[in-house]
């Protein structure tokens, strides 16, 4: 019964940090790139997102390996 909560914790750090880290940086480009939301675009939701993705997930990768070593040993 042990094992199935074995890196329980580690993958909950890991979601609550990548998440928060996701929407914060989201916000951010938001109010830097002048986001209208009365008149938005794709491409620019886009280019947000990725941006957003790809800082949060260096950022957050440590933490999936971590947690990955913690459920198979």
């Amino acid at each position: 019964m042990n094992a199935l909560y074995r890196g329980f914790g580690t993958s909950l750090a890991a979601g609550v940090t990548t998440y928060g880290m996701f929407f914060a940086i989201y916000a951010d480009g938001k109010k830097r790139y002048g986001f209208d939301k009365d008149k938005p675009h794709k491409l620019k939701h886009i280019g947000l997102s990725f941006r957003a993705g790809v800082v949060s997930m260096l950022i957050a990768a440590p933490f999936w390996t971590i947690k990955t070593r913690m459920a198979l040993f």
